[in-house]
């Protein structure tokens, strides 16, 4: 099983998370209390534009770094938060690509790290807190069994511990039955 600090892979990176919300929103909830994070800086860390980042200075590559660092921690402790509702939905880790495609967890992990970033009241709005609320309400239903979280799940798999009930196969030839 992978680790956390190593290998673990969140369901959406910093490059597809930038792509999501946009580099602005994004600087804007990295910045630290100085304001030293420009988005050009993080665009360029984030895409690894070693042109772009060759011209910063010491502080302001280290205030870049920062922020990437902040950001893919959020990622990743978001992911694993979603883990857990999935362990519980009896869903086996780790996902497979094709089974990442299936489903919406990039979608979801970027929703629940952009409130994770969102921790001040200067960034917290009712509107993402809305979406959050949403995420983890699917992820409860994933949890519950309530939905499934592939939509290609056989029907053995979420029917365990159900009765059936009707007429099962038989070998008799019922068309021609008199």
């Amino acid at each position: 099983m992978p680790t956390a600090a190593t290998s673990y892979r969140p369901y959406c990176t910093a490059p597809q998370y930038l792509l999501r919300f946009g580099a602005a929103e994004a600087t804007m909830l990295l910045q630290d209390e100085e304001r030293t994070l420009e988005e050009p800086w993080l665009r360029a860390i984030v895409h690894e534009q070693s042109d772009v980042l060759a011209e910063l200075s010491a502080d302001e590559l280290a205030a870049t770094d920062a922020a990437l660092a902040r950001l893919n921690q959020g990622l990743r402790s978001c992911a694993l938060y979603i883990d857990g509702y999935l362990r519980r939905g009896a869903v086996l880790l780790p996902l497979t690509d094709a089974q990442r495609e299936q489903t919406d967890l990039e979608t979801c992990n970027a929703e629940l790290t952009r409130c994770w970033l969102m921790d001040d009241a200067d960034n917290a709005t009712e509107l993402a807190e809305k979406r959050c609320d949403k995420q983890r309400k699917w992820l409860t239903d994933i949890s519950t069994r309530k939905v499934q979280l592939f939509p290609d799940q056989s029907t053995a798999s979420a029917s365990v511990g159900l009765t059936r009930r009707g007429i099962g196969r038989s070998e008799l030839d019922w068309e021609n039955y008199p």
